[in-house]
């Protein structure tokens, strides 16, 4: 090592790139070498296990960038405040426990990068870096930041998620080129009026409890998040941010979204989900160009028509709510390729559903649905169909139709039989079958060579056939809890088993010629 080490030293001292990079060694020190480098502009260190840096290191006064992730200092390195070009500095991933005053002699940083350490206290001096563009404190023990942070009038970016901040000082309103603002994981209970010239605000994981009216003067706000706070409304100002792209609310508690959101043209992203909404407002259809709505886990029991005029929507989760139908509005949904209303109370889907032909996963799990109507044969690009938990009879021969699928899951219902078109699914790996009433494979399903997971578990059967060893690609079977005395001779051919469960079932014999148990049989 240390002649690949003396290698590199060469390599600059010889007029190469005056950046001597040393990361991923474990270096005793900073080698004696390096201080003859008095060109040097760059120092990277990272993960070499320091834990302190040698007093000649201010002879080396061309730098202008240091390194030092995720080394062992646990006191800050006093020697790097006596850098007079030093630009960015990193820190991130060590053991400090508090930041010298001196950290404001590096009045030339444009970057620094203190994130991942145990800071429970900025100095004041910190306000003397007015150069600063980027500031990372996230992943540390704050619980305050000190006025003069208004002070660092460059700052466009102030990372200070997941500290313990229970309040925000007013002067961070100062900082007018502040466009990126990330607070998640604190605990803070209000936002200052005073912040409006943010495009990114990200306060997710924190206390909020509401949010001030001021927020609607944040017009060149692009993002948005709040998620998993204590708000139960939002002020019918946000529907001023026009230029909002993305609004984050899941895990609050809320009941009602104002009617203004419907304002917020540029929307592309709505997460409400896990709230208490019992509605959406009619004029959700104003979101023009929302391509993701996520509004699963609430009490929604019926959505506005207006809803299938977001036709750029590709993804519509609703899951978990109390749906009993939906609209036919929704028909014009075209661009949507993931629609996911499992848990739910729908007892039918309306043809509309097969004019969707973009859709690639459809998840309609947990309802009450007794079939399926023929029009969903025209999603032919459909490559996840999850219909397990309701009331299911049989599966449609049109299945087989669906030549894209990969995983279908149809297990929890009342299916006497399979259509011999599943044999059709030659894409298929995944097959979840379990608690039925099957007692028999048809044929044609020995033609799913491509299976990789399959479950007949709490179903009635009594044999396999003798072909079922040709699904080769097999890596979990579950026949548990059924009436098997047997297995077929054939099963030898299951070469690639990993898990296999034949508990609860009769089995007399072992089956012929098998392969040794795998590792996970049970």
């Amino acid at each position: 090592m240390r002649r690949s080490i003396d290698r590199l030293i060469a390599a600059v001292r010889a007029g190469g790139e005056p950046v001597l990079d040393l990361s991923g060694r474990r270096l005793r020190g900073l080698p004696e070498p390096v201080r003859e480098l008095t060109g040097l502009t760059g120092l990277k260190l990272t993960g070499c296990r320091l834990a302190e840096l040698p007093g000649w290191l201010e002879e080396l006064t061309a730098l202008t960038e240091l390194d030092l992730d995720d080394n062992r200092f646990t006191d800050f390195p006093g020697v790097v405040a006596l850098l007079p070009n030093l630009r960015v500095l990193r820190l991130w991933g060590n053991g400090l426990a508090r930041l010298p005053g001196t950290i404001g002699l590096l009045t030339t940083l444009v970057r620094l990068d203190l994130a991942g350490n145990r800071l429970d206290a900025l100095p004041a001096t910190i306000g003397n870096l007015t150069r600063l563009v980027e500031l990372r404190l996230s992943g540390n023990r704050l619980t305050e930041l000190p006025d003069t942070i208004g002070d660092l009038a460059a700052l466009t970016r102030l990372e200070v998620a997941f500290n313990q901040l229970g309040a925000l000082p007013a002067t961070i309103g100062k900082l007018t080129r502040l466009t990126d603002l990330l607070l998640g994981g604190n605990e803070l209970r209000a936002v200052p009026e005073t912040i409006r010239h943010v495009t990114k605000l990200e306060l997710d994981h924190n206390r909020l409890v509401r949010l001030p009216d001021s927020i609607g003067d944040v017009a060149g706000l692009r993002e948005l998040r709040l998620s998993r706070n204590e708000l139960t409304e939002l002020p019918s100002s946000v529907g001023r941010l026009a230029g909002l792209t993305v609004l984050e609310l899941a895990q609050n508690r809320l009941t009602r979204l104002p009617e203004s959101i419907g304002d917020l043209a540029a929307l592309e992203t709505l997460d409400v989900a896990h709230n208490r909404l019992t509605a959406l407002p009619a004029t959700i259809g104003g979101l023009a160009g929302l391509t993701e709505l996520r509004a699963q886990g609430n009490r929604l029991s019926a959505l506005p028509p207006a809803v299938g005029h977001c036709t750029r929507l590709t993804r519509l989760a609703l899951w978990g709510n109390e749906l009993a139908d939906l609209p036919e509005t929704m028909g014009a949904l075209t661009g949507l390729t993931e629609l996911l209303v499992a848990a739910n109370r729908l007892t039918t889907l309306g043809g509309w559903l097969g004019g969707l032909t973009n859709l690639t996963q459809l998840d309609l799990a947990g309802n009450q649905l007794a079939e399926l109507p023929a029009a969903l044969r025209g999603l032919a690009g459909l490559t996840w169909l999850f219909l397990d938990h309701n009331r299911l009879t049989a599966l449609p021969d049109w299945l087989g139709e669906l030549t894209a699928l990969t995983a279908v899951r149809a297990s929890h219902n009342q299916l006497t039989a399979l259509p011999a078109s599943i044999g059709n699914l030659v894409h298929l790996t995944q097959l979840d079958l379990g608690a039925n009433r099957l007692t028999d494979l048809p044929a044609p399903a020995r033609r799913l060579t491509a299976l990789t997971g399959l479950s007949l578990c709490e179903n009635r059967f009594a044999r396999l056939p003798g072909w079922f060893g040709e699904l080769a690609a097999l890596q979990t079977l579950d026949l548990r809890d059924n009436q098997l005395t047997e297995l077929p001779g054939s099963f030898a051919g299951l070469t690639g088993l990993t898990f296999l469960d034949v508990s609860g079932n009769p089995l007399v014999t072992p089956p012929p010629n098998a392969p040794p148990p795998p590792p996970m049989m049970r």
